[in-house]
């Protein structure tokens, strides 16, 4: 397993990756059909992959993205703001860091964004 574990962070940014790409596809094509799902799928792996590989942060915050993808009929609008934030939490998560602009830590803003779900 230690062998392995050299590989975690590389493959951890590889679906971060597909999760930015996804996002890209939902601006581009809208929240709708194929480009919801890949949104969802990148997420939903994200979600199962993440505590095994080291990074429990950041499938909180696809954990997260995936519950609201998939509790909200296909109908509902998802503000960009909302999905955006999911995915920028996941980044700075990955690097076990938070970005010195920010005075929350990752953890704080998984939180923040599961609690504005809700409310949109």
């Amino acid at each position: 397993m230690e062998k392995l574990s050299v590989s975690f962070n590389m493959w951890m940014e590889d679906e971060i990756d597909t999760l930015r790409e996804a996002h890209t596809g939902t601006k581009k094509d809208g929240m709708t059909g194929e480009a919801r799902q890949a949104l969802f799928r990148a997420a939903h792996d994200i979600r199962g992959e993440a505590g095994t590989l080291g990074f429990p942060l950041v499938g909180q915050a696809a954990s997260s993205l995936a519950d609201l993808l998939s509790m909200l009929p296909d109908d509902v609008e998802i503000p960009d703001a909302l999905i955006e934030g999911h995915v920028q939490r996941s980044t700075p998560c990955c690097a076990k860091t938070h970005p010195a602009t920010t005075t929350r830590p990752p953890s704080t803003w998984s939180i923040l964004l599961r609690e504005a779900q809700p409310g949109f």
